[in-house]
């Protein structure tokens, strides 16, 4: 995950937010910290 990607984990975790949808599928599910109950999605799911 790049530095510039931080912001996305960090609201998530303050919103408690249970899904982040993006384009950005690889820097974010390759991300060193993982988080139980978080899920990655991609945006053509929806």
């Amino acid at each position: 995950m790049d530095a510039d990607d931080n912001f996305l984990i960090e609201l998530t975790l303050t919103d408690n937010v249970t899904r982040i949808i993006t384009n950005n599928i690889g820097d974010l599910q390759n991300a060193e910290l993982k988080f139980p109950g978080l899920s990655i999605v991609p945006r053509k799911n929806y």
